[in-house]
């Protein structure tokens, strides 16, 4: 393995790590895991059902994109004010 892959090898684990820990802050250390579901072909929140949802990590590019993706529908998610 040359040095040029060994460092796409050690960015892709910082990556994926990074994307692991933010599906686990998601889940448990917010308590989202009944707001995010996966499927369907869009990202979206609704404020009406106050759920998050996102396609299946394989439907995006790669990890950061899965990763920027929920942030961004969970600060659609934070905006919401309680009635």
């Amino acid at each position: 393995m040359d040095e040029h892959s060994t460092l796409e090898l050690a960015d892709e684990l910082r990556v994926n790590r990074v994307v692991d820990r933010l599906e686990e802050l998601l889940n448990e250390y917010l308590g989202l895991q009944q707001k995010i579901t996966g499927g369907g072909d869009r990202a979206f929140y609704s404020p009406t059902l106050d759920f998050i949802s996102l396609p299946p990590e394989h439907a995006f590019r790669g990890p950061p994109e899965w990763a920027a993706t929920a942030l961004h529908e969970l600060g659609h998610w934070t905006a919401i004010q309680p009635g």
